[in-house]
């Protein structure tokens, strides 16, 4: 299960910070995290107690096809909502500067409850830190507060 986070800014991800952030929601969560100057950034955090691995990685709008899932997520909500209603929407997508993805390390796990509130509550989190709006597979797309913009039905 696939929890995105569409940034219309660049602003940095900082170890330090969303650490701290998961450490209030979940104390104990540890992470090792590399990246690059040109802002692409992985970080696997793990749970305390738990064999649980959640996958982050933030990608630039500019890197290669980005753009082109940016176009694809737009193409979807303008379905789901139609052009007038989806339009303001389609435009914030195809605008995003950048891409934060999260996803449990093992693609087969089940994932728990407990963990599927904390990866949602930390892109609330991040897409507030980059003005963006989330998605989260199944479920659909979502304002920084939490406001349904989409249900994405299967």
């Amino acid at each position: 299960m696939w929890y995105r986070v569409f940034g219309m800014n660049q602003a940095p991800l900082f170890p330090a910070d969303v650490l701290e952030f998961l450490d209030r929601k979940h104390p104990g969560v540890t992470g090792h995290f590399r990246g690059d100057d040109s802002g692409w950034f992985y970080a696997e955090l793990t749970l305390p107690d738990s064999d649980v691995r959640i996958e982050m990685a933030r990608y630039l709008a500019n890197e290669e096809g980005i753009r082109r899932e940016m176009n694809g997520w737009a193409a979807w909500i303008e379905d789901v909502l139609g052009e007038e209603k989806g339009g303001p929407w389609m435009q914030r997508l195809i605008n995003t500067a950048q891409i934060i993805t999260l996803r449990l390390g093992d693609e087969e796990a089940e994932i728990e409850s407990a963990v599927d509130a904390l990866l949602a509550i930390l892109c609330h989190y991040l897409a507030g830190l980059s003005e963006g709006i989330y998605q989260i597979d199944g479920r659909g797309m979502f304002q920084a507060d939490g406001e349904v913009i989409a249900v994405e039905t299967l």
